[in-house]
């Protein structure tokens, strides 16, 4: 089954953004952005053990694990790049999903690569590449929050209250296909403080319970 190209399954866009990676060598993190939302992140010492800071053989450690990241997203990203998407699943195919990724996280290294290598021959994606599966709802608002985009925007009019030179961060719409923009009958546009608000109108366009978020690649076109 092809989740990403599922005729019977619908397919939302939820970020498309270009992607950026940022890193800070003194916290031994990366940070993966499309546009203004940082779709992943990593830090080196949750994911290889804490150790002293003081300790010159872990800090060199940590420094060659975070150029090895460095330079593995940097290739990833060489040829290709993703949009995040959010596709409708039946629920049988969820918690067939859900049991993947449970499984996945008990294995070493190689048995994480053959588990992988059977879950892409079945649903044409890799495991790393879900973000979240089940129940919209109860898919948790930091991974929205996280993946969602916004934009800081000025509109003409919000209430009384406010004035027109108001600025708010409104998260994206996935029912107002202008969500960004002034509408110039009512000068007012669609705004969602936070990404569980965004999260409403992606259930209402989605209108399905079962759901999987995932990167979709792509291939980038040279530039001539």
């Amino acid at each position: 089954m092809d989740l990403l190209n599922n005729k019977k399954g619908k397919k939302i866009i939820i970020n498309e953004y270009e992607t950026i990676i940022k890193y800070d060598s003194d916290k031994f993190n990366i940070e993966v952005f499309k546009g203004n939302a940082m779709v992943d992140r990593y830090n080196m010492r949750q994911l290889y053990g804490q150790g002293s800071m003081e300790d010159e053989e872990y800090l060199d450690f940590l420094y060659s694990k975070l150029e090895e990241l460095l330079v593995k997203l940097k290739e990833e990203l060489t040829n290709k790049d993703y949009n995040i998407v959010c596709i409708t699943i039946l629920q049988d195919v969820e918690f067939d999903i859900l049991n993947y990724l449970e499984k996945y996280e008990t294995l070493t290294d190689r048995y994480k690569k053959e588990l992988n290598n059977t879950f892409y021959s079945k649903y044409k994606i890799n495991i790393t590449d879900v973000i979240g599966v089940g129940n919209i709802n109860d898919i948790p608002r930091e991974t929205l929050n996280r993946i969602v985009p916004y934009e800081d925007v000025t509109p003409h009019r919000l209430s009384e209250h406010l004035s027109t030179n108001t600025i708010l961060k409104s998260y994206k719409c996935f029912v107002s296909k202008n969500w960004n923009k002034l509408n110039a009958s009512t000068g007012m546009f669609i705004a969602h403080e936070d990404a569980g608000s965004s999260g409403n109108c992606l259930i209402e366009t989605i209108n399905n319970k079962s759901v999987v978020i995932a990167k979709e690649w792509f291939e980038l076109k040279k530039k001539e």
